[in-house]
């Protein structure tokens, strides 16, 4: 019975998680200021591009050897901690990732120079680069945001016995992600 609760628990999380991910969100700086492209501000969007995020989400509970408890594991690509608490300025990012990144994310349009061409990518990922480079970019708090959608459907499917185990999991950072 545990067993079978503390699979749906992690199935919820799961879609919870894959709901945060596809939520379109204002783009800001790392400093909390709305984006903006030629005093335009940028249109919301999702944090994710290819969907690499979502594909390699897995979410299991497997047994500790903490007191017996078992543990939330959260399984992730390594770069969800910068979704999730943003990039501070400073640095270029790499510019290969930009470009890549920049052709798969289809809510970046293709800029125009000062005669109206349509620049090539190489300049488009320079100036993203740039852009990130000297104002950082906002992150979006998914994983929180995704425990506290699904903690009260937890409660409303399996009870308040289960709502509590999986917040005394959270409480005893029983959660791990990685």
């Amino acid at each position: 019975m545990e067993e079978a609760i503390l699979a749906e628990i992690a199935a919820m999380l799961k879609k919870s998680l894959v709901v945060q991910l596809n939520t379109p969100r204002p783009v800001t700086t790392y400093a909390g200021e709305q984006k903006t492209v030629g005093g335009r501000p940028v249109p919301m969007s999702p944090p994710r591009a290819s969907g690499n995020l979502i594909k390699n989400l897995n979410v299991f509970w497997v047994d500790s050897d903490f007191e017996g408890q078992p543990e939330l594991i959260v399984e992730i690509p390594d770069y969800y901690y910068f979704v999730e608490h943003g990039r501070r300025p400073g640095r270029f990012p790499p510019l290969n990732m930009i470009r890549t990144w920049a052709r798969v994310k289809k809510e970046i349009p293709q800029f125009r120079d000062k005669k109206g061409r349509f620049i090539n990518n190489e300049t488009r990922a320079y100036l993203i680069g740039r852009s990130i480079a000297k104002y950082g970019f906002g992150g979006t708090p998914f994983i929180d945001n995704a425990i506290t959608a699904v903690l009260p459907k937890i409660t409303d499917k399996l009870g308040d016995a289960a709502a509590a185990f999986f917040q005394n999991a959270i409480n005893e950072n029983r959660i791990i992600v990685g």
